[in-house]
């Protein structure tokens, strides 16, 4: 019974650590959103300036000047941000089924040893009972 106990309050004790992680990577997960809707604004920002100082100076320079530039294809920022996102939500998908995969490995045995051990408790008058009947 003691055994038992302590059994219960081991499975106890690591299910609210696992709890705890689990919390912090929520709310890693919130922080890191956060970020991302900042860089969306802070990137919005920055095209809504840089597109004003164009106008600007299209308009000091009239039609006189004529400027190509050859640069490298923009980055897809949202297309990356969702990348991330896939990864840690993976990430945290197989966290959460390491943790449970290792919670059944830690309960399972401990489960079937003691179902055995009560079948083998309901046995036991069941083989004792033909013994008596011999006896009378």
């Amino acid at each position: 019974m003691e055994s038992v106990e302590n059994r219960k309050e081991t499975i106890g004790a690591d299910i609210n650590g696992l709890r705890r992680i689990l919390d912090d990577l929520t709310l890693c997960k919130a922080d890191l959103e956060a970020q991302v809707e900042s860089l969306k604004e802070e990137l919005l920002c920055l095209k809504k300036n840089h597109e004003e100082e164009v106008n600007s100076l299209r308009c000091q320079l009239g039609d006189r000047l004529n400027v190509e530039v050859d640069a490298a294809p923009p980055v897809d920022l949202n297309r990356i941000l969702d990348e991330m996102r896939c990864q840690y939500e993976t990430l945290v998908e197989n966290n959460r089924r390491d943790a449970e995969d290792w919670f059944d490995t830690q309960t399972y045995p401990h489960a079937l040893k003691n179902c055995a051990q009560g079948w083998q408790l309901e046995q036991e008058p069941h083989h004792a009972a033909p013994g008596d009947l011999r006896d009378t």
